[in-house]
């Protein structure tokens, strides 16, 4: 409660030099002597956060944290979406003082952000080439973790550029890694990209069973999110088998979880999948029904 009432106090300027600290590690100004720190909030002369690779996502956090604290509860977003939110914010270590290890992996981070950027930007040259960098310097210091998030990384870069092998090879040594150190999240993330693989490939049996795979690993984790995303997949393999009984069922289970946990997009996604498999049984009215509904959803 304490912590809440702190909260409440900040907003504008002040949520912003907040969302500085959680991302960097620093105070503003923490080089400087208060004399010369006065002097520079008089004159406005305040740390830049535009073009900083690792500010960036200040404004989008800060934002965030405002519509958090609204006076009234209703008007505050669902947890689905601040948790969705800061997933697809930018994300890298903290910079600060430390050894040159720490400073390294920390380095790994920040490239494995940059190259976030860039696949989102749809530039995947650029980003293999910093996921690349990330991975070397993860490996400069045993840093497993690092490791396993830039071949998951390069895997997504070879999938969005078909190239299928390497992406399955990479996706393969990301889950090893992650099973090596205990990441169950990382495990079932990796176990569900080679699902896609598969089915990009058209490998059906290897798909379902990597999606059954990382459909029980999210089961156990407690992960709704990634567990919808596997019983969607499911049912698109299904429905490509046209084993149409089954992609209903599993495209209702996904219709069912999105809605519970308020992913819209997803909801959308599993409706638009019962519109296909209804139109694919010569069920005309019920696509019609489910592509309308769809279509209104993204919309």
């Amino acid at each position: 409660m304490e912590c809440y009432q702190a909260w409440r106090v900040i907003s504008g300027p002040s949520a912003g030099f907040v969302g500085r600290c959680a991302v960097t590690g620093n105070f503003p100004f923490d080089d400087e002597k208060d004399v010369a720190v006065i002097r520079r909030i008089m004159t406005q002369d305040l740390p830049t956060v535009r073009n900083n690779a690792q500010l960036n996502q200040v404004k989008a956090l800060c934002s965030l944290m405002e519509e958090c604290l609204r006076l009234e509860a209703n008007n505050r977003p669902p947890a689905m979406r601040c948790e969705q939110a800061v997933w697809f914010m930018d994300q890298t270590i903290p910079s600060g003082g430390g050894g040159n290890g720490l400073a390294t992996t920390r380095s790994s981070g920040l490239l494995h952000a940059l190259g976030m950027i860039q696949l989102r930007n749809g530039v995947t040259l650029e980003a293999q080439e910093y996921f690349l960098q990330s991975l070397e310097a993860s490996k400069s210091v045993g840093d497993e973790q690092g490791k396993a998030r830039a071949l998951g990384a390069i895997g997504e870069v070879y999938r969005l550029r078909t190239e299928h092998s390497k992406a399955e090879e990479s996706y393969i040594q990301s889950r090893d890694l992650y099973s090596g150190i205990g990441d169950r999240l990382g495990f079932a993330q990796s176990v569900k990209a080679l699902g896609d693989v598969y089915g990009m490939r058209d490998e059906y049996s290897k798909a379902e069973e990597s999606y059954i795979q990382s459909r029980d690993l999210y089961s156990g984790i407690g992960n709704r999110l990634g567990f919808a995303h596997s019983v969607l997949a499911l049912g698109d393999v299904y429905r490509m088998r046209n084993e149409y009984s089954k992609a209903e069922e599993s495209y209702i289970q996904s219709r069912d979880l999105y809605s519970g946990i308020g992913d819209r997009l997803g909801f959308a996604h599993s409706v638009r999948g019962l519109g296909d498999v209804h139109g694919m049984r010569n069920e005309y009215s019920k696509a019609e029904e489910s592509y309308i509904q769809s279509r209104d959803l993204y919309s």
